[in-house]
């Protein structure tokens, strides 16, 4: 956001600063996860734990430049939206978790659900096919 001069920058250049710094953190926390522990539930699992350490102070501060991008009125302009994506990722990466917790339902297989429950239930798979078609979506 800062070499495209976003307005989120330029209106709060601390806060968005905090952002970048939390985020490459972030990144690297969880590329020494990929390092050092094989992929499979004990690598999620700690992937999971070193998000929600940094999420809380992350989710503030979104929140703060959100709030002031709506209150003066400011909207992403053009193709690639920053701030509209940064979000965007930012869900996904917060949904990360729940995803873990609906594999470890699925793993212990409810023999009798309720048809009506059946319905809405809404599997791991499912889950990642919708968001991988929504990042397919964006451009760039």
């Amino acid at each position: 956001m800062k070499l495209v001069k976003h307005p989120a920058w330029t209106l709060l250049p601390k806060a968005t600063e905090d952002l970048y710094i939390h985020t490459g953190g972030m990144r690297n926390f969880i590329w020494c996860d990929y390092l050092y522990i094989n992929p499979g539930y004990k690598l999620e699992h700690t992937i999971s734990k070193t998000i929600m350490k940094l999420f809380d102070i992350m989710h503030e501060v979104t929140i703060e430049i959100d709030n002031k991008l709506v209150a003066d009125n400011l909207t992403d302009k053009g193709v690639y939206r920053y701030w509209d994506t940064y979000r965007l990722l930012f869900k996904l990466l917060f949904l990360f978790e729940s995803d873990i917790m609906r594999r470890e339902t699925e793993s212990v297989e409810i023999q009798v659900m309720p048809e009506e429950d059946e319905r809405l239930k809404v599997t791991s798979g499912q889950f990642l096919d919708k968001w991988g078609k929504v990042l397919d979506s964006m451009p760039g």
